[in-house]
């Protein structure tokens, strides 16, 4: 805890690695999961003797993963029933995603 103006502060900070849950070949706009790096930072400030409020922000660096038509697995919807037809897949290409994250929470301590 840090003392800023007759408040504690607390300050954070955090750094984490996921893996995918998907294979490249099903990869799709629907079911975007990549590689990914989160990196946050947050503080919370005491507010008296039972308050305390929390703020973070994170940003989220994501692979880019590349699905060669040779791969794709992913076929389309076919809304029909009856003799069933081959398809062609339709998730070969490029994704790339990226996101920021912000949170606020209010914490009272009996």
């Amino acid at each position: 805890m840090l003392p800023v103006n007759g408040y504690r502060l607390d300050l954070r900070a955090g750094l984490a690695y996921e893996t995918s849950a998907i294979p490249p070949a099903y990869e799709s706009p629907l079911t975007v999961d990549m590689n990914k790096f989160t990196v946050s930072v947050g503080m919370g400030i005491h507010i008296g003797k039972h308050w305390r409020f929390d703020m973070v922000y994170a940003h989220v660096f994501e692979a880019d993963v590349t699905v060669s038509p040779s791969i794709a697995a992913v076929p389309p919807i076919n809304p029909v029933q009856g003799n069933p037809t081959p398809t062609t897949p339709i998730n070969g290409g490029t994704y790339t995603a990226e996101a920021d994250v912000l949170g606020a929470g209010l914490n009272y301590a009996f």
